[in-house]
């Protein structure tokens, strides 16, 4: 009787058990809070600033981030030398596990990764400060590089900073006396081409004409004295004795 009722009980489970399955409602598609980057195939890695005292202080990985939980990368601190893993599978976690002495960061520290898969990117990942921590610590990064505690990026862990733009000088514009006006541009005057000068031909030199000396003026010769004729008259002597007498 105990073996019927088993038995009984096993076929009426293998007949509904079925109707059971397909009847279930499958779990809803996750949303993600902020953009999650599909990290493949890293390049490079490099911590911002290593703290460590020893060579192998503790360990930066980066991971899948279902609970598997296989490594892409690692770097160690203080090392500071970037370890490939594995090529092959996407990941947005971020690890930092204890190897020989406690963990301890600054606010502000980062971890600076490269890939080259999915269209390749670069990320710096900010993660909180930590002080003589001995226990792992398991962040999810989004693609501006803040950490979350959940693997949906809901949860703020540590935000990155954000530059904030300079703004630029407002140049104020000097103020214009009254009754001044601006003067026009200048004008461009052409340039002149220069008339070729004329050499005046000189003008010949006149000669004075020499001072014509006057002619001497001739005195008038003296008109000679006719000398007298005497007629034949008797006795001359007796005729200019008579003259000169009178």
């Amino acid at each position: 009787m105990f073996r019927k009722e088993w038995l009984i009980l096993f076929l009426v489970l293998g007949l509904f058990l079925p109707v059971f399955s397909y009847g279930q409602v499958p779990s809803p598609t996750p949303v993600y809070c902020n953009v999650r980057p599909q990290v493949k195939s890293l390049t490079a890695m490099n911590i911002s600033s290593v703290h460590a005292t020893q060579e192998l202080g503790w360990n930066w990985e980066i991971k899948e981030d279902d609970p598997r939980g296989w490594a892409l990368a690692n770097i160690r601190d203080n090392q500071n030398v970037f370890v490939n893993i594995s090529s092959s599978i996407t990941g947005n976690k971020i690890q930092v596990e204890k190897l020989n002495e406690n963990m301890t960061t600054q606010d502000g520290d980062y971890v600076t990764i490269t890939w080259d898969g999915n269209g390749g990117g670069t990320i710096n990942i900010y993660s909180p400060a930590l002080t003589d921590e001995a226990v792992t610590q398991n962040w999810y990064f989004d693609e501006n590089g803040n950490t979350y505690t959940d693997r949906w990026l809901c949860i703020l862990a540590k935000a990155a900073p954000t530059s904030t733009p300079t703004p630029s000088p407002t140049i104020t514009p000097t103020p214009t006396p009254e009754g001044f006006k601006t003067p026009p541009p200048p004008t461009t005057t052409p340039p002149v081409t220069p008339t070729p000068s004329i050499t005046p031909t000189p003008s010949p030199t006149v000669s004075p004409s020499p001072t014509v000396s006057p002619s001497p003026t001739v005195s008038p010769s003296p008109t000679p004295m006719p000398t007298p004729t005497f007629p034949a008259i008797g006795n001359t002597g007796a005729i200019l004795r008579r003259r000169w007498r009178r």
